[in-house]
């Protein structure tokens, strides 16, 4: 097996070997502390153009299958581990790991020491690092990496070019794309919904003229403020309309409203991050993946939060006390992750209804 290098831009420097594609690349480097679900997060396009290491000593166990696939295409740049799984063994499985990536050109490197690179991730957070074979002489390699210029346009990468539809007999939702995951189409088809996916790129009148019962901004990778002209749609948007944001999604609910966002010290991502219900104390276990923060003095006072993260306070989730507004930062679609968080689209489906109601009522009053 070849012999592969991680080269962070602070000179840090890990070796071992390839495997998936004999190719080299730079990016944001991003940990993730799951002990399961790895398909779903390398086809997660929240991690478009990073390089995705896994803190888990063991990655591949169980192969890549056709049914959990969170996009068509994987999103992250390269995969690091420590080890990878010589012998996947699943009922489920139609490729193994190293062929998938092969498949896709993505390279991966495994024997890195992920403890150690998660100490130095935790200390000075997320930073460029490039995967990329021996040969050439590290200070060639990082002069070359810290002439890298990070992409910011991931959101256009990521979303449908046109809109299409998964029809249902239900609510009409409204998805706007900004890296969307299958899984939350999964979840809104099982509660009988109509959806219609539409471009981030979205305008106002597109947006009226499909007259959603309801409007979810999905998750995906990347700056918000690089695309705060979503925000102007959904502020002028007809404010009766429930709105749900899920991820990057929720981060822009905000910004449209006037809130303000700041990078984490330590960015949450992984399957096991506890989150705390304000209002009943209850905790869950939740899936993240999220660097930003919701600066808590910067809502408006008609903003209730209602869900913090156990440790460091941070907003998790919120509504506006008058406008039917839902923001939840975590992945709330259980794939992969803890399956506590459902409740969630039941309770944006409660708040469609009560507006239906509520329209249903003028016309016949």
């Amino acid at each position: 097996m070849v012999k592969r290098l991680l080269v962070l831009e602070d000179g840090t420097v890990f070796e071992g070997t390839g495997f998936g594609a004999d190719t080299y690349v730079s990016g944001e480097l991003v940990l993730n502390s799951a002990m399961t679900g790895y398909q779903e997060l390398i086809t997660d396009q929240s991690y478009k153009g990073q390089i995705l290491a896994f803190t888990f000593p063991v990655i591949g166990t169980t192969g890549i299958n056709r049914d959990d696939y969170e996009s068509i295409f994987p999103g992250c740049l390269a995969v690091v581990v420590n080890q990878l799984a010589s012998h996947p063994s699943n009922w489920r499985k139609q490729l193994s790991l190293d062929a998938y990536l092969k498949k896709h050109n993505i390279p991966g490197i495994q024997g890195v020491d992920t403890r150690r690179l998660a100490k130095i991730v935790s200390k000075y957070g997320s930073m460029k690092a490039t995967v990329v074979n021996e040969g050439d002489a590290i200070e060639h390699i990082l002069d070359q990496l810290r002439a890298t210029v990070l992409p910011f346009d991931q959101v256009r990468q990521v979303s449908t070019k046109t809109p299409y539809a998964a029809p249902g007999f239900g609510k009409s939702i409204v998805l706007i794309d900004l890296g969307l995951r299958h899984s939350v189409l999964r979840q809104l088809i099982a509660r009988g919904c109509n959806v219609t996916v539409v471009p981030y790129s979205v305008k106002l009148k597109e947006l009226k003229d499909l007259q959603p019962d309801g409007i979810i901004l999905s998750s995906g990778p990347g700056n918000p403020h690089h695309i705060d002209s979503i925000c102007q749609v959904i502020a002028k948007n007809d404010p009766h309309i429930p709105i749900m944001g899920i991820g990057l999604g929720a981060e822009l609910l905000a910004l449209a409203h006037g809130g303000s966002l700041n990078n984490l010290k330590r960015p949450h991502r992984g399957l096991n991050i506890p989150v705390k219900e304000v209002a009943t104390g209850k905790v869950e276990i939740t899936s993240q993946n999220h660097q930003y923060n919701i600066e808590r003095d910067t809502l408006p006072l008609d903003f209730l939060i209602t869900h913090e993260e156990l440790h460091d306070h941070s907003i998790e989730a919120f509504r506006h006390r008058y406008l039917p507004l839902i923001g939840v930062l975590y992945q709330i679609e259980s794939s992969p992750g803890p399956r506590e968080s459902l409740y969630f689209y039941d309770e944006f489906m409660d708040l469609i209804e009560s507006k239906l109601d509520k329209r249903r009522e003028e016309l016949w009053s």
